[in-house]
């Protein structure tokens, strides 16, 4: 391949690498466009994969709802890689492996291309990976959620509640209905009942306890529930509009 093609072959090897020369079916010397149509694929396959595994990293149903914020910005992040490398490489000048007279002169773009490949696309990932952390773990990027999210939070919250709450009742009844294990629980109590009781009695505790009393402001505990209450109800006049 390089004895017919002479210069030109061994400038296309620089640019395109061994496999693009010796299995490309219809490039021709001089043809500079068949060359680079028949590399597209091979330049830019690893970056679809990447635009890929991008939508996997961002997906709300496996990574959440703070991965997803970040979807289109990865994926034009990913996109304008592989743009920037076909440009890199359908604009490369031959001149300077033209002037080259020995082989450690030759600038070698395929074999570079593949470094700079990997190493843009990790730095790409991690620069990513640590903005979502950032935004996941409350330290930047924080954004306040409206109002339908926060209540669907609450929404869901008190759905988990309730279901251990239900599951709770089953175990209980199941207690309840067995003699013995009705038996257990009944000692249990009245236990819990004459330790509680002592403790309770021992000096440190009632004075304890007066102390907790006397530094309670009932006035500002009945203002915060009073502040929290109307905060609720002005909330849902919300959604009801």
């Amino acid at each position: 391949m390089f004895d017919a093609g002479g210069l030109e072959a061994r400038l296309l090897y620089a640019r395109y690498g061994p496999g693009v020369v010796l299995g490309c079916p219809f490039g021709e010397m001089g043809d500079a466009w068949g060359w680079l149509l028949y590399a597209l694929p091979g330049l830019v396959g690893w970056h679809l994969v990447h635009l890929v595994l991008l939508g996997l990293a961002t997906s709300e149903v496996l990574c959440g709802r703070d991965a997803a914020g970040w979807r289109t910005i990865a994926i034009l992040g990913g996109a304008g890689l592989a743009m920037v490398e076909v440009w890199a490489v359908a604009g490369y000048d031959d001149a300077t492996n033209l002037r080259s007279a020995r082989v450690g002169e030759v600038d070698f773009l395929y074999w570079k291309g593949l470094v700079w490949r990997g190493v843009g696309l990790a730095t790409f990932d991690a620069l990513l990976g640590w903005v979502i952390w950032l935004q996941g773990t409350g330290r930047g990027f924080v954004q306040r959620r409206n109002l339908g999210e926060r209540v669907g939070d609450q929404v869901r919250l008190l759905e988990a509640v309730l279901g251990k709450a239900r599951g709770l009742g089953i175990i209980r009844n199941g207690v309840g209905r067995d003699r013995e294990m009705r038996g257990v629980l009944e000692r249990y109590w009245v236990k819990d009942e004459e330790v509680m009781r002592d403790v309770f009695e021992e000096p440190e505790v009632v004075q304890a306890q007066r102390k907790a009393l006397a530094s309670v402001d009932i006035g500002r505990i009945g203002a915060d529930a009073e502040k929290y209450v109307d905060g609720v109800l002005g909330g849902v006049q919300v959604i009801r509009r």
